[in-house]
């Protein structure tokens, strides 16, 4: 069974319920493999971007996993996206730096334990932030590009064709965009 994660912390955008229903509605519309959906609430332990680690926490899950950030748009069948393994990288958005996105991850379980076991304070220090660390770390395959779309540089006007899933890292997020707008078609319960 694929399990399909998220982590909230802090009440996200004082929308957290909003976004996890919508977004787990999304992948029930979506998704037709079997498949459970988890929400990931980590401890105080880690703070900010780093508590995503906890999804690699020894034991946590078993089979195929699949994360989304809270902040992503479910927009076709994710069959295709949930048969490969690894992370966008971020040049296939036109990215100059060597840098693997954290927003969707598909990986094995037991595969990334190493992120978890191999954390300490030190990694916050030495690295910006969780992607760089897993960059460096060079754990990471590249999804197909097509598959996951950046809604800044390839959506505005609409998803293009082959995209499953559109990241809204940054401004502006779902629901600061207007009613009419092409992605509440997609953002709904």
């Amino acid at each position: 069974m694929i399990t399909v994660a998220c982590v909230e912390w802090d009440n996200y955008l004082g929308r957290a319920d909003e976004y996890i229903r919508k977004l787990q509605a999304m992948v029930r519309r979506h998704l037709a493999q079997p498949h459970q959906f988890c929400i990931l609430l980590p401890d105080d332990s880690l703070q900010g971007w780093w508590k995503k680690l906890a999804l690699f926490k020894p034991g946590r899950f078993t089979g195929r996993v699949v994360y989304f950030d809270l902040d992503t748009l479910i927009v076709g069948p994710l069959d295709e996206l949930v048969s490969h393994k690894g992370a966008v990288h971020l040049s296939d958005w036109g990215w100059v730096r060597n840098v693997h996105a954290g927003g969707t991850l598909v990986w094995d379980a037991g595969e990334r334990d190493h992120l978890w076991n191999d954390f300490t304070p030190a990694v916050t220090r030495a690295f910006a932030n969780d992607q760089e660390w897993m960059t460096t770390l060079n754990c990471w395959e590249r999804l197909p590009p097509h598959i996951v779309r950046s809604y800044r540089y390839h959506c505005k006007a609409g998803p293009p064709p082959g995209c499953s899933v559109v990241a809204f890292h940054g401004s502006p997020k779902m629901h600061e965009l207007p009613a009419n707008h092409w992605v509440h078609e997609h953002w709904l319960f």
